[in-house]
């Protein structure tokens, strides 16, 4: 056959009539003939055309961006194929980015779920927040980290925060001084618990220690405020000042 009608060539390449009117209206494949009756006929090369718009759209682009790829005389169909293959790669990336995120935020929720709130808008805040603090560089981090880490060593290091976080608060609430001995225990405990969450990063230290003390929203969360951050580290340098070597 060496020309199709439009519901000739819509049955033979499986998509419906108004597909093909579509690509008409977005002058993506405009049929070069025409019966003398006025209706559309489309050629061999009309055909090959509609391949390459079914195999671009199968890749992910959109109509803009197939209409701009067949504009270009310079761009082979492998070409075309290799673009879209570096946007995919590209996109995957950024996805796992994103999980890797998500999975240090679902850490932070196990760790502090006894201290907080169950309003979802606060978790939307949380997740947020979290974005702005935590840069892409340390995307490889965090997911060493959360490999590094077992659910059940997550969930022991999890309970352990939450443990000590009401002692702490205690202690701040009774009038500890930081720098007596009890005070000093907690401090150590609390830097303990610091390095198992970041494996001595101190990018990745820096960007918690941030979002911790700059975030109301965070410090709600995690009933972790400036406060308990001056007591902790009052109290360990306390106990670093005379181990000191002079």
């Amino acid at each position: 056959m060496d020309v199709w009608t439009v519901g000739q060539l819509a049955k033979a390449a499986g998509i419906s009539v108004r597909t093909l009117h579509h690509y008409h209206e977005k002058h993506l494949l405009v049929p070069r003939l025409r019966s003398s009756g006025g209706y559309r006929l489309y050629t061999i090369q009309d055909m090959a055309r509609l391949q390459q718009i079914m195999l671009l759209r199968q890749m992910g682009l959109s109509l803009e961006e197939i209409r701009a790829s067949l504009a270009d005389a310079q761009a082979s169909l492998p070409d075309m194929i290799m673009l879209q293959i570096q946007h995919l790669k590209a996109q995957i990336a950024a996805q796992q980015q994103i999980c890797q995120r998500l999975e240090l935020l679902v850490a932070e929720l196990h760790r502090t779920e006894q201290h907080t709130s169950t309003d979802p808008l606060a978790t939307l805040q949380l997740l947020v927040l979290s974005e702005q603090y935590y840069p892409p560089e340390l995307g490889a981090t965090i997911e060493q980290r959360r490999a590094a880490m077992s659910p059940h060593h997550m969930r022991e290091v999890s309970d352990a925060w939450a443990e000590l976080i009401t002692e702490v608060r205690a202690a701040m609430q009774g009038g500890m001084p930081p720098a007596s001995p009890p005070a000093q225990q907690l401090a150590a405990r609390w830097f303990d618990l610091v390095q198992a969450m970041t494996g001595g990063d101190v990018l990745l230290e820096q960007a918690m220690r941030q979002m911790y003390m700059h975030e109301p929203a965070i410090q709600q969360y995690t009933a972790i405020d400036p406060a308990m951050f001056a007591f902790v580290v009052a109290a360990h340098q306390s106990f670093a000042a005379p181990n000191e070597k002079p």
